[in-house]
């Protein structure tokens, strides 16, 4: 799974061209993929647009629900895998 997951992260990180989220700044907005389940499958289930101050960030995290959404479209079964 270690292996799954720095793909993961590597894509994300080529889909966000260089951006990095600034967690000390609450006016930038980062987006992240909330994931459930339907009928026992991994699906996206919304974007959450996150503003908030963190000391804990998010693995996961884009420039944009575009950006986002495309990125989960393209490797789903990517994140199913490090999902579990």
């Amino acid at each position: 799974m270690e292996e799954k997951l720095i793909k993961l992260m590597a894509i994300i990180a080529e889909a966000n061209g260089g951006w990095s989220p600034d967690w000390k700044n609450p006016e930038e907005i980062k987006y992240v993929p909330l994931f459930c389940y339907k009928d026992g499958v991994l699906v996206l289930r919304y974007v959450y647009p996150w503003n908030l101050r963190t000391v804990v960030p998010a693995p996961f995290v884009f420039k944009s629900k575009e950006i986002c959404e495309q990125v989960v479209e393209d490797n789903i079964e990517l994140f199913r895998a490090v999902y579990g």
